[in-house]
Formats: structure tokens, C-alpha cells, sequence
């Protein structure tokens, strides 16, 4: 079922070569989602498209260096929202976001422990 929302063999690829800085990775990918997710609800509470397309960018590169590709392609969604400075329906991806980032964040817990 995950293998619907992660490419497992990237990810094992990652671990494979990171060995003990695997978990350094994750852990820093979570910290960093987090900050991100909370930072588009402000930006999209704000109207503020340009940040919006900021810590979308961020956030879609990480997920596809990651392996993370349909976390990745919603933050891309975003992001060109946010270059069109378009706010308008950037709650609903939001909250599709957020659900797909509690599924991908289960399984790299997963991954480390």
C-alpha cells in the first residue's frame, strides 16, 4: 500500500548509502515538512503567494530527492499556484498535503526505528 506513496527502492537506496546518517536524513526531512506545512497555512491565511511558492519549492524538491513523488507533485501544485499568485482552492491541496504527509511520515518512522 505504501508503495503507492514512497518509491521503495529510492528510499532503500538512501538508507543503503547513508548507512547511520539515514535516520539524520529522516529525521531532518520530518522537522523540516513540519515547519513547511505550517508555513503554507500561514502564507496561504495571509494571501501571500509568493512565500507560498517559496516553502512549496522547498518542500517538492525534498519529497522528490526523497523518493516521495505524490507528496512531492501536490507540493508542486503549490507551488505554481503561488507563482500565479493564485490562493484561491490552496486550502483544499493544503489539506490533501497534510494527509499525505501523515501516511509518508508513518513510514519513515518506520524506516529509522
Amino acid at each position: 500500500m505504501i508503495e503507492s506513496h514512497v518509491d521503495l527502492d529510492a528510499i532503500l537506496e538512501l538508507k543503503a548509502v547513508m548507512e547511520d546518517e539515514f535516520a539524520v536524513l529522516v529525521e531532518t526531512f520530518m522537522r523540516d515538512s513540519s515547519t513547511r506545512i505550517e508555513g503554507m497555512a500561514c502564507a496561504i491565511a495571509e494571501s501571500d503567494a509568493c512565500r507560498l511558492k517559496e516553502l512549496a519549492h522547498s518542500m517538492k524538491g525534498s519529497c522528490f530527492n526523497m523518493g516521495i513523488m505524490p507528496l512531492g507533485n501536490m507540493c508542486l501544485t503549490l507551488e505554481e499556484k503561488g507563482k500565479k499568485g493564485d490562493i484561491r482552492g490552496t486550502e483544499t491541496v493544503l489539506a490533501d498535503i497534510e494527509q499525505e504527509y501523515k501516511l509518508v511520515e508513518g513510514f519513515l518512522k518506520s524506516t529509522i526505528n
